[in-house]
Order: structure tokens, then C-alpha cells, then sequence
């Protein structure tokens, strides 16, 4: 009892990973939409708190630290924070589409980089066949899947992102069980070792 009571957190915890894991294969998209949002949330509580703090270290000059220097909010840097977490806040709260539609532009950025970096990577490697040096054919096999999956990105940006959230969720959903195995087959193991003695 007490041994299954000291591993609730354990169960809970991967009953979490798991229920995050489905979410993220059965819709990684609405997933994606849920946490901006609540990163949004938390940013617009952020910015309150900073500006409670500003506020009522206006109103409480007096107050001061355990090295006798101020500690009131009313640092205009308090304001600044402030400002800057509410406003991406209400970005990432009621813009979410926007911010995903900016994820977007960033893998094309990168799906176009990756091509570049494999075309630079299959010059190099015909340069260096040309000045007779000792090169390796996987060097050319990594500069042609770069390639294939800059393209594959700049195609499909939106496709290529669900699929990076899809392979997060099935690696929660397989971390999470095998943490509950390790545990049921090392308390079941323990038992026997117990019953031994």
C-alpha cells in the first residue's frame, strides 16, 4: 500500500504524458493553438502582476530591500516588463493563427536553409573528389536528405510542424509506459526478491 501510494506521482505523471501524447497525434494543431493560448494567458497574468508592482511601488517609495536600496516596483524597467508581457499576451491569446502562420514562415526559413546547406554539402563533396581527397558516401547520402527534407518543409510547412509534434506525442506516449513498466516490473521484482528471504 505504501509502495503504490509512493508511486502515484509516477502513475499521475505519465498519465498526464499520455493523455498529452494522444492529443498531440490525434490533433497536433488544435494542440498547438491550446498552448499559445495559454502561454498567452500566462504572459497577460505576468504583466499584471509587473504592473500591480509598478503601481504600488509608486504609491510605497518606502519600501526597501534587506541592503537598505529600493524595492518598490516603480523601477521604469517593472512598467516596461510589464507592457511587453501583456502585449504578447493578447498577441498569443486572440492572434493565435497569426503566431502559428509565423512558426510557419520560420520552418519555410529553415526548409530553405537545409537546401541550401546540402547543395554546399554535394559541392563539397565533388571538390573534394576532383582534388583526389578521401571522402566518405555517407557525406553525400546527409547532403541529399537535407535537401529532401528542406524541400519536404518548404512545400509543406504546416504538414512538416504537425508531423514534428506528432513524433513528440507517440515519444511521450512511449515514455510514459515505459516509465510505468520499469516501475510495475521493479516493484514486482522487489516482491519476489521479498518473498525469498
Amino acid at each position: 500500500m505504501s509502495s503504490a501510494r509512493a508511486n502515484l506521482p509516477i502513475f499521475i505523471l505519465a498519465a498526464v504524458e499520455i493523455a498529452i501524447g494522444i492529443m498531440l497525434i490525434v490533433n497536433p494543431v488544435g494542440f498547438q493553438f491550446l498552448l499559445i493560448r495559454i502561454i498567452g494567458i500566462a504572459l497577460m497574468v505576468l504583466g499584471v502582476i509587473f504592473l500591480i508592482r509598478f503601481i504600488t511601488g509608486r504609491k510605497n517609495p518606502q519600501i526597501v530591500d534587506e541592503n537598505g536600496k529600493s524595492a518598490g516596483g516603480s523601477n521604469p524597467a517593472t512598467l516596461v516588463i510589464a507592457i511587453i508581457a501583456i502585449a504578447f499576451g493578447i498577441v498569443c491569446t486572440f492572434f493565435t493563427g497569426w503566431i502559428l502562420g509565423l512558426f510557419a514562415f520560420f520552418a519555410i526559413v529553415l526548409g530553405i536553409f537545409l537546401v541550401v546547406f546540402g547543395i554546399l554539402k554535394i559541392k563539397n563533396f565533388v571538390d573534394r573528389k576532383k582534388a583526389q581527397f578521401e571522402t566518405s558516401p555517407l557525406s553525400i547520402i546527409g547532403a541529399i536528405l537535407c535537401i529532401i527534407i528542406g524541400i519536404l518543409v518548404v512545400v509543406n510547412p504546416f504538414g512538416a510542424a504537425n508531423t514534428i509534434w506528432i513524433i513528440a506525442g507517440v515519444a511521450l506516449i512511449i515514455t510514459a509506459v515505459v516509465d510505468v513498466l520499469s516501475m510495475i516490473l521493479g516493484n514486482g521484482s522487489k516482491q519476489f526478491r521479498d518473498t525469498q528471504k
